[in-house]
């Protein structure tokens, strides 16, 4: 005689427990990978824009610790990280504005895209914050006291037109280099 299968609840409950997992995977993946791989890149662009800038000063280092191709090439380290932490389950998008094309252009779930946008600024804010936790005791060096901030150090977090150049044309330079970006990519 046949006996109907026993279900155990330990296994009822890793079902259940599997089924969370699951969706949150399906729903909080591939944003939070996008976080994590932008927190990274960040982290270390800027990272190595402060390293580079402040060991120049006699007060911080005895010499300087990098230069413009250190710069690149930390750069170039940042962005390759940052693809491989999300590349391999998620897109990694890491910028917005390659989120907008590819939900545009490319077939991307348009009610991800504010999930995903909000998870890449977040987490470049958070990268930029890690950064600057570290090194802003060599920020006051470099600056001359505790709590100055001025323009030379502000850039080591965004980006400033140079005194030339006008806010039109700082904003199409910066139209045209994502222009070329999102063509590249998409």
């Amino acid at each position: 005689m046949l006996q109907a299968p026993h279900i155990s609840t330990s296994r009822l409950t890793a079902s259940v427990e599997r089924s969370r997992l699951h969706r949150y995977r399906t729903c909080c993946e591939s944003p939070s990978l996008n976080f994590w791989a932008l927190q990274s890149w960040s982290y270390l662009d800027v990272g190595v824009n402060c390293s580079v800038l402040l060991s120049s000063a006699p007060g911080i280092s005895s010499y300087p610790k990098g230069d413009y191709l250190a710069g690149c090439f930390g750069w170039a380290i940042g962005l390759c990280l940052g693809v491989w932490v999300a590349g391999g389950v998620s897109p990694a998008h890491i910028n917005p504005a390659v989120t907008l094309a590819m939900a545009t252009w490319r077939g991307f779930a348009w009610k991800k895209v504010p999930v995903f946008i909000f998870a890449q600024l977040l987490g470049g804010f958070v990268g930029a914050a890690l950064v600057y936790g570290t090194y802003f005791h060599a920020i006051d060096t470099f600056e001359g006291g505790v709590g100055i901030r001025t323009l030379r150090t502000a850039g080591l977090f965004s980006a400033y037109s140079i005194g030339y150049m006008t806010n039109v044309s700082a904003f199409f330079t910066e139209l045209l280099a994502t222009a070329i970006l999102v063509l590249v990519i998409v």
